[in-house]
């Protein structure tokens, strides 16, 4: 199944442990008003987190935990 925008972060959310797993309730939410958070904090992301110029190199400990 292919999902887009909203409905692919709160599908992902739902397959999560943990704290994570809460952002499913927003299903209950229109898709007109997640999709459109969910593109404002596309837009805004750099401002917010800033840009890397390359992506992050995983640790041994972290290539640990995904085996």
């Amino acid at each position: 199944k292919v999902s887009l925008r909203s409905d692919a972060w709160l599908s992902i959310c739902r397959q999560l442990d943990g704290w994570p797993r809460m952002f499913s309730v927003f299903q209950v939410v229109p898709r007109f008003i997640r999709d459109s958070v969910y593109n404002f904090i596309g837009r805004h992301r750099y401002q917010w987190f800033g840009k890397k110029p390359e992506c992050m190199v995983p640790t041994a400990d972290i290539q640990r935990r995904f085996k």
